[in-house]
């Protein structure tokens, strides 16, 4: 059994009304839980995942929001992704996309007391 649950969540009412479903089987399993916003609309993020998180928060549902999760926006490298199943790191492993990811993996790992190894960074020619 997995140690911490997330719930995708796109911003629009339509997929928030699944949520509660999720949360309540997760909350019965004792499985800490949190809801995760997924592609979100770059223009106006900030503000639709705000409204959004205050909406479950409101319910008593949590969100990453509120414990320093990021958000995963709606990127084009994610469409280029379903195509060959490849991973947005690979497709874009220098772009928002790679960076969203790597820091909701980090963020994961944190909640469940992993320790990872600082982000290498290359270094640049020129």
């Amino acid at each position: 059994m997995s140690d911490l649950v997330l719930i995708p969540s796109r911003t629009s009412l339509a997929d928030m009304d699944a949520v509660p479903t999720s949360h309540t089987m997760a909350k019965g399993l004792g499985k800490l839980n949190f809801v995760i916003f997924t592609d979100v609309d770059v223009s106006g993020a900030k503000k639709d995942v705000k409204e959004a998180a205050a909406g479950f928060v409101s319910r008593g549902i949590p969100t990453g929001r509120e414990h320093g999760a990021p958000f995963i926006c709606h990127r084009k490298g994610y469409k280029s992704c379903l195509i060959d199943g490849s991973t947005i790191q690979e497709i874009e492993p220098n772009g928002k996309g790679a960076e969203e990811i790597d820091a909701l993996f980090r963020w994961v790992a944190k909640q469940v007391g992993i320790k990872v190894k600082r982000k290498r960074t290359e270094k640049q020619n020129g």
